[in-house]
């Protein structure tokens, strides 16, 4: 963990020899002025204080953070206006999962830090020039900064996120060394924003390791899905430190985001190559090359990767994965239960171990505890329903089903499912049902309840089922036509018209069905033939809220293709438009509806009114200047 590494630098800084000589011979008590009697004493508490030192900090370190906060909370009473031992009591209560106490702590050696420098001006306005005095209360802003920092972790501990950049902030403001540290702080919120404008300006600090920030900002481009960006700048990372993985890796990972898959595989080879002992780019390359159909070469490496470290229960998932694709069965189950036991909490290991184990109580036991971890998952009650239907038990088969349905309808506003679970599970039920009605025991009431149901299923997913079926007609007539093709005349030709006129009207669209295969595109990943007809409904008179979901969906396009000049340009012209006070609340929810449609952005379908909806492009905005910026930050980017 970075915040660890983090303590324990700052932990070494203040080992005995430096902190408590300082601290012993410079505080209240005077101790260069005592007589023998109590220099002896003062000796044998300077001992004491060591020893509790040690133990608190061999514990830190040994990751016991109980036993170094009472070590800690023991030096305060010995050595109570020593700040650094109210810091190091705070993080060792984080730690140890008591922000709440580590939150009140650090408060208290705040107070201290202020009070020492109310202190300090008091002092300069009396102009005392008393070394001892100056030595006890001038002021620290590095060391407030460094209790600031852990405020924020204790806040964010409490998932009081926003506070806590706050206070990094303000941490930052007296120390730019913590620029680098904020960032990567912001990054493990997921505040990438954030992240991103604080790492810049840990580039432009003096004294910064440059290794640390430019890998960091490496992190934070391709969380951004900012992959053409994250490449150059891995490329020039590369240049200036050789051999290291970490550029190597996410050089190869953003190649592959942007289909360059032999060149992503040339940097994920060299990643492993140099250090094979790293798990990431072992599953990187295993992906790819499974991807390209090359399984045993994927699992040859997994299992070399094996022999350096059994504890990573991805590789053997992974293993497993290459095995399946070989259709075979040899160390299978061996693979996937070792995973399992590495990991309980993976869901799709559990639905592997449900596919592939033989004896079906066996698979009713896994699917069972991977409910208990993941009790909304459709595909463990899917499996379980197929499990109750090999044993003849209809009644529960239905139950499972119905149950996958109701986590259908829960998931599909927050675009978890996949259309062939929407197609699949209501056709599975209405099945069931129809099976079990045939049943000749079935009593009267029983029957009128099923076929109640089986009349709502039906009714309810008619819809469904229509347009699933019109939408995979256009998907054949994209897959069919050339890419550079308009297929408005084609789609106009087919006897879905009156489908495509209700879609048109419900978004409230001229030109609509330029629209709906440009976004039919858009949910394929092929943004530039979304783009192309797109751009083909520039000639129809549109409302301004129809304006604004295709300039979004431009905007998406033009992102994914890493245009970033165009992408700036288009995300402008939609942040002018939203200043209208004709806006309604319907392009709220039709914005978030596209958002869950294509990949516009996991925030985006989170947003509840147009505030947040400027806020995010406010944020793309300075996003995407800071991108255009690291060539100044790094010329020879």
């Amino acid at each position: 963990m970075l915040f660890s590494k983090q303590i324990q630098k700052f932990l070494k800084s203040f080992i005995p020899a430096k902190l408590y000589h300082r601290t012993m011979y410079n505080t209240q008590c005077g101790f260069k002025n005592l007589n023998s009697s109590q220099q002896n004493q003062g000796q044998e508490l300077k001992l004491m204080i060591n020893d509790v030192y040690q133990r608190a900090y061999e514990s830190f370190l040994d990751e016991n953070y109980e036993e170094s906060a009472k070590s800690f909370k023991q030096l305060k009473k010995l050595d109570p206006h020593n700040i650094h031992n109210q810091i190091n009591y705070s993080i060792a209560l984080q730690k140890s999962n008591k922000p709440y106490d580590g939150l009140k702590a650090i408060k208290k050696a705040l107070s201290m830090i202020d009070g020492n420098q109310n202190k300090g001006q008091q002092q300069n306005n009396q102009q005392d020039t008393s070394v001892l005095q100056q030595n006890i209360i001038a002021p620290n802003p590095f060391l407030k900064s460094s209790a600031l920092a852990v405020k924020a972790q204790c806040l964010a501990s409490l998932n009081q996120i926003d506070d806590a950049i706050k206070i990094y902030e303000e941490a930052a403001s007296l120390n730019n060394q913590q620029y680098l540290s904020l960032g990567n702080f912001c990054f493990e919120q997921k505040r990438l924003h954030k992240a991103l404008v604080h790492l810049l300006k840990a580039a432009s600090t003096k004294n910064q390791s440059l290794n640390e920030v430019m890998i960091s900002i490496i992190k934070t481009l391709y969380e951004l899905r900012l992959f053409k960006a994250c490449f150059e700048l891995s490329e020039k990372y590369l240049f200036i430190f050789h051999n290291q993985y970490e550029g190597m890796y996410f050089a190869g990972k953003s190649c592959y985001q942007l289909n360059n898959k032999e060149k992503a595989r040339k940097y994920l080879e060299m990643a492993v190559v140099v250090a094979p002992q790293q798990f990431e780019p072992v599953i990187a390359l295993s992906k790819l090359l499974r991807e390209q159909g090359e399984c045993q070469e994927a699992l040859n490496i997994l299992q070399k990767f094996l022999n350096y470290d059994c504890s990573q229960a991805e590789i053997y998932l992974e293993a497993a994965e290459s095995l399946i694709k070989l259709n075979r069965k040899d160390n299978l189950i061996d693979y996937l239960q070792q995973s399992l036991k590495l990991n309980q909490k993976c869901l799709r290991t559990h639905i592997l171990l449900g596919e592939n184990l033989t004896n079906l109580q066996e698979k009713i036991k896994i699917i069972d505890i991977g409910l208990i971890y993941f009790p909304d998952s459709h595909e463990l009650h899917f499996l379980k329903s197929t499990i109750h239907q090999q044993l003849n038990n209809t009644a529960l088969q239905i139950r499972e089903l119905e149950k996958c349905l109701s986590l259908l309808e829960q998931n599909r506003n927050n675009n978890q499912v996949e259309c062939q679970y929407s197609f699949k599970y209501p056709q599975q039920l209405i099945q069931a049902i129809t099976c079990k009605l045939q049943e000749e025991q079935i009593n009267p009431n029983e029957q009128l309840e099923l076929q109640s149901k089986l009349n709502k299923i039906k009714l309810q997913y008619e819809s469904y089922f229509q347009e699933k079926t019109i939408n995979q007609k256009i998907l054949s007539a994209l897959e069919v036509k050339n890419s550079s093709t308009d297929l408005s005349t084609l789609l106009l030709n087919q006897t879905d018209l009156i489908h495509l006129v209700k879609a048109i009207n419900k978004i409230n669209l001229q030109g609509g069905i330029h629209f709906l295969v440009g976004l039919e595109y858009a949910k394929r990943n092929q943004h530039q033939q979304s783009q192309h007809n797109l751009e083909q409904i520039e000639m129809f008179e549109l409302p301004l809220e129809s304006q604004i979901i295709i300039n979004f969906l431009q905007f998406h396009n033009l992102f994914e293709q890493q245009d970033y000049q165009r992408s700036l340009e288009k995300i402008n012209v939609i942040q002018k438009q939203l200043e209208s006070n004709r806006l309604s609340e319907q392009l709220i929810a039709d914005l978030k509806q596209m958002a869950k449609e294509t990949n516009l952005g996991k925030s985006f379908t989170q947003m509840e009114g147009l505030q947040d909806v400027k806020q995010f492009c406010q944020e793309q905005i300075e996003t995407l200047a800071i991108t255009m910026k690291l060539k100044q930050v790094f010329p020879q980017f």
